[in-house]
């Protein structure tokens, strides 16, 4: 399945990063490319069996707006699909009611300047390092 989404791979799992055009998809990546994590995918991810790769169209390069296209990025062929990151034009709740599901999903406000930092944040919760705990107390 095709995803238009943005893709980076942090600790051995594939971040997926949507939003609108515009909402700052290829910014976040760079962001987390310069603290560490390595491109799969910019624009359109594809996703087999919960591995995030990229199209060979899109592999190894990037369209960072006011620049260009943009290659030479390390990259990462594919990696298993770790979360959903949403860049919304909206703040979202303070405390999310955190989704059940396969792929976690996380919601992100597009214009919050500490993306990157919640980004690696959500990567040490689904390493075990760190936990979210619901408003109620319950450890989740």
């Amino acid at each position: 399945m095709k995803m238009q989404a943005t893709s980076v791979a942090l600790n051995g799992k594939a971040y997926l990063i949507t939003g609108e055009p515009g909402a700052g998809k290829s910014a976040l990546a760079l962001a987390l490319i310069g603290r560490g994590a390595t491109l799969i995918s910019d624009d359109i991810t594809e996703v087999v069996d919960g591995v995030a790769l990229a199209p060979k169209k899109y592999a190894g390069w990037m369209e960072v707006r006011g620049i260009g296209l943009v290659s030479g990025f390390r990259v990462c062929p594919s990696a298993e699909v770790g979360a959903i990151i949403r860049l919304t034009p909206g703040k979202p709740d303070r405390i999310p009611i955190q989704k059940q599901g396969k792929i976690p999903e996380f919601q992100l406000w597009d214009q919050d300047k500490a993306q990157a930092d919640k980004v690696l944040l959500i990567d040490s919760i689904l390493e075990g390092k760190l936990r979210i705990e619901s408003e109620k107390g319950d450890i989740k």
